[in-house]
């Protein structure tokens, strides 16, 4: 359900331009981002490596990884010109909106792992 909210969202911005005439919006999409990230990661996780659950420093470095590969993918398509006033700055607090997502997202899998060991008890 979250990544058809981001999707729906990011369609719905491009087809009217909402990025480019709200400078904010991309601020939740990116927040959403991370907090996706990360719970696929930990699932998929969970999936190959039971025993094991992602730590602090893997969800950030997901969501620093991704956030930087979609930020690349945007200027190889053409979305973002990096030589314009206030690319770098952009790109810092895209970054720093996946951390905060990403960190969230680790937050909502401990919070989902303490209530599967409740439930188990």
């Amino acid at each position: 359900m979250l990544l058809l909210t981001i999707a729906a969202l990011h369609i719905t911005f491009i087809r009217f331009y909402i990025y480019w005439t709200m400078r904010w919006v991309d601020i939740p999409v990116h927040i959403l981002a991370g907090i996706w990230i990360v719970l696929t990661a930990a699932w998929i996780f969970e999936w190959i490596f039971p025993a094991l659950s992602i730590s602090f420093f893997e969800a950030i470095m997901l969501g620093l990884i991704v956030g930087g590969l979609w930020e690349i993918s945007e200027v190889l398509m053409g979305i973002v010109n990096p030589f314009l006033h206030g690319y770098v700055a952009d790109t810092v607090k895209d970054m720093c909106d996946d951390v905060i997502g990403a960190t969230l997202g680790f937050f909502v899998v401990l919070w989902m792992c303490k209530i599967e060991k409740t439930e188990t008890q």
